[in-house]
C-alpha cells in the first residue's frame, strides 16, 4: 500500500524534500486515521455491536480468505 501510494503522490525525479514531506504526510495521516479506529471501535456500543456480530464477520472473512487461497490454488502461472 505504501508503495502504491509513493507511486500516485511522488513523481518520477523527485528530489528528497519531495519524498520526505510525502513520507511525513502519509505518516500523520496513517496515525490519525488508525488512533481514530483505536478510539472509536473502543467504546462500549462498537464493542456490543461487534460481541454481537462476531461469528457473521468471522464467518464472512473465513469465506473471503477461503475463497481467495482457492483462486490462489487454481489460478495458472503464466
Amino acid at each position: 500500500a505504501w508503495g502504491a501510494m509513493f507511486a500516485v503522490v511522488v513523481p518520477p525525479g523527485s528530489g528528497l524534500n519531495e519524498v520526505l514531506s510525502a513520507l511525513s504526510s502519509l505518516l500523520v495521516v496513517s496515525m490519525i486515521v488508525f488512533w481514530g479506529y483505536g478510539l472509536l471501535f473502543s467504546t462500549h456500543g462498537a464493542i456490543r455491536i461487534y460481541q454481537r456480530l462476531r461469528r457473521w464477520i468471522e464467518a464472512g472473512f473465513a469465506a473471503m480468505f477461503g475463497y481467495a487461497g482457492f483462486k490462489i490454488l487454481t489460478s495458472r502461472i503464466v
